[in-house]
Formats: C-alpha cells, structure tokens, sequence
C-alpha cells in the first residue's frame, strides 16, 4: 500500500510493507539539490570556457599580426626568404589558433569555385607528366600553384578563427592597414632628392618597396575593399563601424589618388571598372532617403578619375604615339623588335621618333601569344617563361622575350587550352559566389569578394599578374575573404559560445 503526501516541503511518498513505513521524502530532496548543483557546476564550466576562450585571444590574434607582416613584405622584391619564414609561421599560428573547420568544410563544397580549382590542380600534375616539354623545369616552377592554392586554404582557414567581436571587422582592417603602410613606405622613399621632374621620380623605383606595378597592384584592392565598405552602410550591414563615413571616404579618396599616382595605366582600367562597377551596385541599392554624402562619393571618385585620366594623356608621353605604336605591333613578320628587343630595337615612327615600347611590344606579344597558344593548345608545361619556351621553337636562340605581360596568355601557352579554361572558370565561379550573395543577402564582404577578383582579372588580361607573389597574394586574399562571407550571427566567437 503506497500514497503521497504533498506538502509545502514538496512531495513525500511513504510505502507500508509487510507494517513497515519505509519514507523517500529524504532521498527526493537529496535529488533536487543534486540537480541545482549540477545546474550550477555547468554554469560555472561555461564561465571558466568564456574565460578560457578570451584568455586565447592573444594566441588568435597573431595570424592577424603575422598576415599584417606578410601583407607588407610580399610586394617588397628580394625578400623571398622573410615571405616564407612569415608564411611557416603564419600557418602554424593558424592552426594553433582552432579554426572552424566545419566552416571550411562548408565553404570547399562550393563547386562553382571548389570544383575548377581542383580540376585545375590535377590538369597541372597531368600536363606537366604526360605532355610537358621539360617536365623537370615545370615540376619546379608549378610550384607558383602549389604556394598559392596552399595560401587559399590558409586565408580560409584563417577566417574562420574564433574571435570575440566582429572577426570579419579585424580581418578587414589587417588588409586595409598593411595595404596603407605599403603604399606610405612606397611613396616616402622615392627619390625625392634627385633633381629630376615630380613625374620622373613617380616613374623610379622606390627603394625596397619596388616598382609602380607592385604599388598599383596594392592600391587597386585597397580601392575594391573600400567600394564594399562604403556600400556596407547602405546596406544596412555595416562593416567597419567604428570609422565614421567622412574617414570612410576619406580613405577611399586617397586610395584612389595613390593609386593613380603610380603612373601605371593598366591600374587605370581597373580602376575604372571598379568605380563603375561600384557605381552600378549603389544605384541597385533600394535605399529611402539616401544621404547626400554618398552621392557626394560617386561624383568625388567620378572627378578624381577623370582627372587622372586628363592628366595622363596630357603629362604621359607614352600616350602621344599609342596608336601609330599599337600599329607598328600588329605588324610582328615587318617588326621584328619584340623578339630581339635589345638587338633590333624599337621601329621608328612617320615623325622619325622611336615607337612606345609598352603599347608596341604588348601588341606584338599578344598577336604571337595567340599564335603560339593556338600552335600548342595542349601547352609546353607550367612556366612563367612559357612563351620564351614556345617562341625558341620557332626562332631558336634568338627570342629575348621571357614572358608576354599578358597574365591569361602566359598561363594558356604554359597549361594549354585546357588549363585557361579552367582558371578561367575559377575566377567566374569566385565572381559568382560573391556576387550571389550580395544580391541575397547584401553581404558587402561577398561584394568585395567579386571586385577584388574582378579587378585581378581584368589585370590579368593586360599584365603578366598569374605567377609568384602576386597570384599568391591574391589567392590569400580571396582565401579569406571567402571564409569571411557569413552573416554576423555566423561569427565563430558566437558558434563557439553556442557550443
């Protein structure tokens, strides 16, 4: 016989056996007070977690330190060895730091991008194998690949960091600082002493920060993140918070100008497609009552293009004679100079002056790049000096050319049809991925994802830009970025508290 007893003291059972009043009142409350301490002993284990993960803060903040360091390096020529002693350490911070790896996961089974680039990576072992001219030299020099896709997984892996705040705000701010005190060092150390003319030192070199390519490289990505934290405010997902919309454009102003001020046109045409691609991403915005001031920046950046492009064609030289140079390239069996430059020499022109050697040999390279490339559309194995290669087929010794300063030529003639086509479809499936989520989700990262990549590209037509640091540069960058396109509640500091 059994029955319970409710009181305010909770609820008492009694059983009678065999006359004998057996009470487990004492053993429920025993059981109650287990349960609040063991409510109260995980509560305090997630304290201790709570502090245990800000007390790695400083272990998580290094590969921030070290990308910073590497960032600032890797334009510099001649210092290959601290690159890499930077890159060791940088991936080694990484890994200690704890990275999300089911981000990651997530991330590799995008196939638009995921997919290319793999197909890509096994084309490269294949071609270099089966169909190669020197396999020994295109094993070594395919190591251009292997470092950049290695440097793509660790700006994945390095995004997905746990972090307390906005991690995608840190990141930003590393690739906006390093690309600042790049281009500070850059300008600071041109020799300013000489006596030469404010446009011919521009023209120089600048000490161990090198020359206006390197530097307008810099500066265009410095540009497309800076569109996409601008449009972030519109966007109603503000990246960046802390610096006010006057810094803002500001910044973007200067970017801008430093970037026209190396003197290189092929930065113009990047930069021009970036403003307007810019443009056309702010006039999509469906934002009520826009501020004035942000027109402001579309007429700002309108105004200092265009007059960078008058100043151009009214200070460069070059541009005098582009036309009648590009000519005189179009005509490679009657002009013979882009093959044996230093020996032939540069045509003359109908007023007796030399012909522009960049518009000139561009030319001339490109129309034989084509050649070579339809000559061999299997390819002569990855080589930054696969067009020399192909072009001594031909002409033997003779040839002075190394490369054609046409990234997507260079890169077809060394991998074939095949190997464009997939890097090809590499950049388009990064594009798309990017811009995808900004027309869903206003993702202003995603928008940055699509302009950086869109102005390599747009590089890589007109400049030799798919080799060494320069590619390994970008594919770190585009590693991060991709790893840094989730929304705020995706933050890794938020998944690990979660957790």
């Amino acid at each position: 016989m059994a029955w319970l007893n409710i009181s305010a003291g909770g609820v008492q059972q009694t059983t009678a056996i065999d006359g004998l009043s057996i009470s487990l009142g004492a053993p429920i409350r025993m059981w109650q007070r287990s349960e609040i301490w063991n409510t109260r002993e995980l509560m305090f284990n997630a304290s201790l977690s709570d502090r245990s993960t800000r007390s790695q803060t400083p272990v998580q903040a290094l590969p921030m330190l070290l990308s910073a360091a590497l960032l600032v390096v890797w334009p510099m020529p001649g210092t290959i060895a601290a690159r890499y002693i930077i890159a060791v350490l940088l991936l080694a911070s990484v890994l200690a730091a704890r990275p999300n790896y089911s981000v990651v996961s997530r991330l590799t089974r995008n196939r638009a991008a995921f997919l290319p680039w793999l197909l890509l990576s096994l084309w490269i072992v294949v071609q270099i194998i089966f169909l190669a001219w020197d396999p020994r030299t295109s094993w070594h020099e395919s190591a251009q690949w292997w470092r950049s896709s290695l440097f793509f997984l660790t700006g994945m892996l390095a995004a997905t960091i746990p972090l307390s705040g906005k991690g995608r705000d840190r990141w930003l701010s590393v690739l906006l600082s390093s690309g600042f005190v790049y281009l500070l060092g850059y300008f600071l150390l041109k020799p300013w002493h000489a006596p030469d003319k404010t446009l011919d030192i521009l023209f120089m070199l600048s000490g161990v920060f090198g020359s206006r390519d390197l530097a307008s490289h810099v500066g265009c990505y410095l540009v497309a993140i800076l569109i996409g934290v601008s449009l972030s405010r519109l966007a109603g997902r503000t990246l960046l918070a802390y610096l006010n919309d006057k810094v803002v454009i500001a910044l973007l102003t200067v970017a801008i100008a430093a970037t026209v001020l190396t003197l290189t046109r092929n930065a113009l045409i990047v930069l021009l497609v970036l403003c307007g691609l810019g443009s056309i991403a702010y006039g999509r915005l469906r934002v009520q009552g826009r501020p004035a001031h942000w027109i402001g920046i579309l007429l700002l950046c309108a105004t200092v293009l265009g007059a960078a492009l008058a100043t151009s064609l009214l200070t460069d030289k070059r541009w005098a004679h582009f036309g009648e140079s590009v000519s005189a390239g179009w005509q490679t069996e009657r002009y013979t100079g882009w093959l044996e430059r230093h020996s032939v020499g540069l045509p003359k022109l109908s007023d007796g002056s030399e012909a522009d050697e960049s518009a000139y040999l561009r030319t001339a390279w490109a129309k034989e790049m084509v050649r070579e490339l339809a000559l061999h559309p299997l390819g002569v194995g990855y080589n930054r000096n696969a067009f020399r290669t192909a072009l001594r087929a031909r002409f033997g010794n003779r040839t002075e050319v190394a490369h054609g300063h046409a990234g997507f030529l260079d890169f077809g003639i060394g991998t074939g049809l095949p190997g464009l086509a997939l890097i090809i479809a590499f950049f388009v499936g990064l594009q798309a991925t990017g811009l995808r989520q900004w027309r869903t989700q206003r993702d202003a990262v995603s928008l940055i994802l699509f302009l950086m990549v869109t102005g390599f590209v747009v590089r890589s037509v007109v400049d030799s830009v798919l080799r060494d640091h320069m590619l390994e540069e970008f594919m770190f960058i585009v590693g991060l970025l991709l790893g840094l396109q989730r929304n705020d509640n995706d933050d890794p500091a938020v998944d690990q508290a979660k957790a």
